[in-house]
């Protein structure tokens, strides 16, 4: 089923939200700020939360972050003001991250500024979203592909999207739109997604994940800023029932050089370096298993080199014998160690 949404600011004037109501639309996207010009609150902001809450429209809101917006520091950084903003209010439409300033030649930093942004709203709580033009923006100015896990909020004007089409749930087709009770111009939207259902939980939640035995498996999954590698099917079904995404069999293992897993509280790290591991236990790390599964030390026969990467904005370590996917993170600015061990693919 398809709803019309407005999202609206200070530049529609006082709105009259009963008539917006009678109009015919179902929800609207509320400006609460931004850092495009300073640190702000929309003047309107909270005048048009309470107006659209007592309509009784289904309420989401957005931050349009600056030009400056540029890393997964700025990201988290924007994301902890726009917080500040939420706070006390409650939503059925997601919050999303407007991002139109920040200059197109940083693709890699743009995007790991929206994941920071978004790494923060969902830690509190929030449904996220992104908030971008279907070319200039998901195409020019982001990787789309590494922002799947959020809803994508496109703006494509003459025309639905045809780039930025798979997680778009909703399609703004026009800034200058007409809807009883705002007057002058207003961006309308189509939203496709019942979000009031998935953000009260009245939908079934995701299918279960029942993860396969192989044997000699190392399973590998994601949590949103951590990766967790182990030989463990228990363990790793245990992950998939918490929400952690199953990325599947990353390789396979045969050798018997245990790699020792540590965890610091938010990354985990696999080492098979004694003075590495000492390194990091003296700085709190602590060693969860000394044997996630075995490896080889050197190359033997049809074994694999294993890379591992470092995100050194988000602290996540990342493992992994795919060459293109190695040189992938390292063009999004990840730093390659080297090769932590050997494994059979």
């Amino acid at each position: 089923m398809e709803h019309t949404v407005i999202d609206v600011s200070k530049y529609q004037g006082t709105i009259n939200w009963a008539q917006v109501k009678t109009s015919g639309v179902w929800g609207t996207i509320i400006k609460a700020g931004g850092s495009d010009n300073g640190f702000y609150t929309d003047p309107n902001w909270s005048a048009n939360y309470a107006g659209a809450k007592a309509a009784g429209l289904h309420v989401g809101s957005y931050y349009f972050v600056g030009p400056g917006c540029k890393s997964y520091a700025d990201g988290a950084a924007d994301a902890k003001r726009f917080l500040a903003l939420l706070a006390g209010k409650t939503f059925d439409l997601p919050v999303y991250i407007d991002y139109e300033a920040p200059d197109a030649t940083n693709k890699a930093g743009n995007t790991q500024a929206c994941i920071g942004f978004g790494d923060v709203i969902e830690k509190a709580g929030y449904y996220c979203g992104v908030y971008a033009s279907d070319l200039s923006g998901f195409a020019d100015r982001l990787d789309k592909n590494a922002l799947k896990r959020f809803s994508w909020w496109v703006a494509k004007y003459g025309g639905k999207p045809g780039y930025a089409t798979e997680n778009c749930h909703i399609w703004q087709y026009t800034s200058s739109g007409h809807v009883g009770g705002i007057a002058g111009k207003v961006d309308i939207d189509i939203c496709y997604q019942d979000f009031p259902s998935i953000i009260n939980g009245a939908k079934t939640a995701k299918p279960k994940v029942t993860i396969k035995a192989e044997a000699y498996g190392v399973f590998r999954l994601y949590s949103g800023n951590d990766h967790v590698y182990t030989a463990d099917i228990k363990e790793a079904q245990r992950l998939a029932d918490q929400g952690w995404t199953y990325e599947g069999i990353a390789w396979h293992w045969t050798g018997k050089t245990p790699v020792t897993r540590l965890y610091d509280g938010k990354t985990h790290l696999f080492t098979t370096d004694k003075r590495e591991i000492d390194t990091l236990k003296a700085k709190g790390w602590k060693v969860e298993t000394e044997s996630a599964f075995g490896c080889e030390k050197e190359r033997k026969g049809d074994t694999v080199p294993v890379y591992r990467l470092h995100n050194k904005v988000s602290g996540e370590h990342n493992l992994t014998t795919d060459v293109t996917e190695r040189d992938k993170l390292v063009k999004a600015g990840w730093k390659l160690e080297g090769i932590a061990f050997y494994e059979h693919k």
